[in-house]
Order: C-alpha cells, then sequence, then structure tokens
C-alpha cells in the first residue's frame, strides 16, 4: 500500500471494510443470499455451480477478470442497483423497470 500515490485514501477505504472468510461454500453462498450484496464478485474454481446457488444479488461478476469496474463503464450493464440488502426484493433499473404491466382476468360461467 505505501506504493499508491493516494494510499491515504485506501487505507481509509481499508479501515472501513471487512473480510469474511469461510471454509464451507455451501454457508458463504447461504451468508451472500441472506445479505443480498448490491456487487458481488464471484472467483472461484467452480463458477458455475456457486452461480446456480446465487438469487440474491444486484450484479454478479464472474471470474478473477471482470471486476466490478467492468459493469461501470465496459460492460454495459445498468449500475443502477438495489443496496443495503434490497436485492433479497428488487432486481436493478433496466429497460424493463419503464414499462407499465397490466394483468388481464377473465372468468367464465364455467371456470
Amino acid at each position: 500500500m505505501e506504493k499508491l500515490p493516494r494510499k491515504e485514501i485506501a487505507y481509509k477505504a481499508l479501515a472501513n471494510s471487512t473480510a469474511v472468510v469461510m471454509e464451507d461454500q455451501e454457508k458463504a453462498l447461504a451468508l451472500i443470499n441472506e445479505y443480498a450484496p448490491e456487487h458481488l464478485i464471484i472467483a472461484v474454481e467452480n463458477e458455475d455451480e456457486a452461480i446456480a446457488a446465487i438469487y440474491n444479488a444486484g450484479s454478479v461478476f464472474i471470474g478473477n477478470f471482470t471486476p466490478e469496474s467492468a459493469g461501470d463503464y465496459a460492460s454495459g450493464t445498468n449500475h443502477t442497483l438495489p443496496t443495503y440488502g434490497y436485492a433479497r426484493n428488487y432486481s436493478g433499473v433496466s429497460l424493463d423497470s419503464f414499462l407499465k404491466k397490466i394483468t388481464y382476468q377473465k372468468i367464465t360461467a364455467e371456470g
């Protein structure tokens, strides 16, 4: 860190950060789904298996070559994502967010 040009900022960021290390991948995925992160980077050997188990996250970045900044600047995904665990209930903003949807029901005399 001493070699970084903005090391003071990096130290402050790390002072407000937490690393959670878990030995059991199943428990780690359960924690991810409960926490419902806004951004989630998956860098594991069995990424397909891990991704299949994730159902609460705003945006998932897969593999060592897909940093969060790719979503900000390059991959074309929307960066307006649910924060504070709201990924348990909501998705990020997309074109679908601006569509009005109507549901229809019709019951017949036989029905």
